[in-house]
């Protein structure tokens, strides 16, 4: 805490072998990581509530990206992952530094470095905060002390099935803990382990992380990039604690490109658009400035996400369980020979190689024997597991994803699922697919076109009950044409709404 101000920490880690300059051979773009962490805003802030804060940032690269280590150590470090316990270590005692009443953390992790934000939030959830991270002067040894002994002693309860509670562990040196800063929000960009803790740390959405948010890859099919998604049972019940929230999306993409780094970068726009909505939503202030090192100027990440500049293009969807799903329209940056040249062009990033070899392909939805369903659903509240709207977005509209589709498994799936989660809401625009012959037009905007179209393919009595639907903005409606027949299905909502 700064005098009476609270401090948020906004800590970014980046995944294996990327830096501020993107992956090794440093063609690529900026990961989606560095474009976040060099977005948030700096020093004293005030949110939409009121409240204010000093936001301080931290951006950690990640493992084997040393430029002063050998290409064998970077190849070691990379295959087996281990600096990533010091990754953990580091960045939880960074946490434990944090001593106000209300100092709040907020995480941010690709690949591995998600798996580390996740694991912190673990260890600030049962061992609270040791408050040797405050000691400066002896090189860290006391702090090193502790924590490994609170390791041993976590790793004890969990293997007598005794790790129940909130800062379980702390009871057995209750003097050298405190309590943890709050977790306010976790957010993971396609979660990959890939090193063997023996099942140490919990990277579980555990009871002290108050919002989390997962993005997830459909595309991604090596072995060595098995995802670490979570799968709650959400059972029958519509109830949850209304200051916690769980949101897991997939996207179109491979593991990199919801990461970002790629020469052509437009589809990690999508999963980094959401996040950082997402995280806005929740309080957390934007605010570019620049770059923070790295081998050239950033294109303003708020910028290249819709988030910032160009014309309002707020579209919003809402999912069959009622989560309202924001998203920016920015198709624009998609195209060739602009501004951006074709570094933001739309095509998935495919890897070649040793990890290429060993194939496992991902697996969003349950077999056909179990019914079929997206894994991780809950339909009867606004959480859990969803198919991004982008996702149909950038099949509908883009020539190469659609010819891509053939690489899909679970293309039927998704399509089954296409209305579950791409219904509209009232809002200041609407995504209203309009599907005529062979053409698709995605109107965000333009209500008055809409009824155009709708008179000519619509009988009247329909036209006029649309009309007054569209005029309160209480409903989305979906056309699509089979022949010269039009197909219509609405929805209302009336009922309020929360992410």
């Amino acid at each position: 805490m700064v005098g009476n101000i609270p401090i948020r920490l906004i800590i970014c880690v980046d995944g294996t072998w990327f830096d501020p300059d993107g992956g090794n051979n440093k063609k690529g773009n900026i990961t989606n990581i560095y474009r976040l962490y060099a977005s948030v805003g700096k020093g004293e802030v005030r949110d939409a509530s009121g409240s204010r804060y000093i936001q301080k940032k931290m951006y950690v690269s990640g493992i084997g990206s040393e430029d002063n280590i050998s290409k064998l150590e970077k190849l070691y470090t990379g295959a087996f992952g281990l600096k990533c316990f010091e990754q953990i270590r580091s960045v939880y005692r960074e946490c434990c530094r944090l001593t106000g009443p209300n100092d709040e953390v907020w995480l941010y992790g690709f690949s591995r470095g998600a798996y580390v934000v996740r694991a912190v939030a673990g260890l600030l959830h049962y061992l609270r905060a040791l408050v040797s991270a405050d000691i400066v002067n002896d090189n860290k040894k006391t702090f090193y002390k502790d924590y490994k002994e609170a390791l041993k002693v976590y790793e004890k309860l969990q293997k007598d099935s005794e790790l129940k509670g909130e800062g379980k562990v702390h009871l057995y040196f209750d003097a050298k803990t405190r309590p943890a800063p709050t977790v306010k929000f976790v957010g993971a960009f396609d979660t990959v382990k890939a090193v063997d803790d023996k099942s140490l740390y919990d990277i579980s959405f555990n009871e002290s992380i108050q919002h989390m948010r997962a993005a997830l890859a459909l595309n991604e099919d090596r072995k060595a990039m098995r995802v670490e998604g979570l799968w709650p049972s959400w059972g029958n019940h519509a109830s949850g604690r209304p200051s916690r929230s769980f949101v897991q999306a997939w996207f179109i993409g491979t593991h990199t490109d919801i990461g970002g780094s790629a020469r052509m970068d437009g589809l990690a726009l999508y999963p980094l658009q959401w996040m950082m909505l997402e995280s806005k939503a929740k309080g957390l202030i934007f605010k570019f400035e620049g770059n923070y090192g790295g081998r050239e100027l950033l294109d303003n990440p708020l910028e290249i996400v819709g988030i910032e500049g160009g014309k309002n293009n707020a579209l919003f969807c809402i999912t069959e369980n009622k989560l309202v799903v924001e998203m920016r329209d920015i198709g624009q940056i998609h195209k060739e020979g602009g501004l951006y040249g074709n570094r933001y062009a739309v095509k998935l990033c495919r890897t070649t190689g040793v990890l290429a070899n060993v194939k496992e392909t991902r697996t969003p939805f349950d077999d056909v024997l179990n019914g079929g369903g997206l894994k991780g659903y809950c339909k009867n509240s606004p959480r859990g597991t969803i198919i991004h709207p982008s996702v149909y977005m950038i099949i509908d509209k883009h020539l190469s994803m659609s010819l891509d589709r053939k690489l899909f498994p679970f293309d039927a799936q998704i399509e089954i699922w296409r209305d579950k989660m791409t219904t509209g809401k009232r809002a200041r625009a609407l995504y209203v697919r309009v599907k005529v012959a062979t053409m698709d037009l995605n109107i965000g905007h333009a209500i008055g076109k809409m009824m155009a179209i709708y008179k000519k393919l619509i009988p009247r009595p329909a036209v006029t009950t649309m009309a007054g639907e569209l005029a309160g903005l209480t409903s989305t409606t979906n056309i699509l044409t089979k022949g010269s027949n039009a197909i219509v299905t609405s929805t209302t909502v009336n009922d309020s709404l929360s992410a």
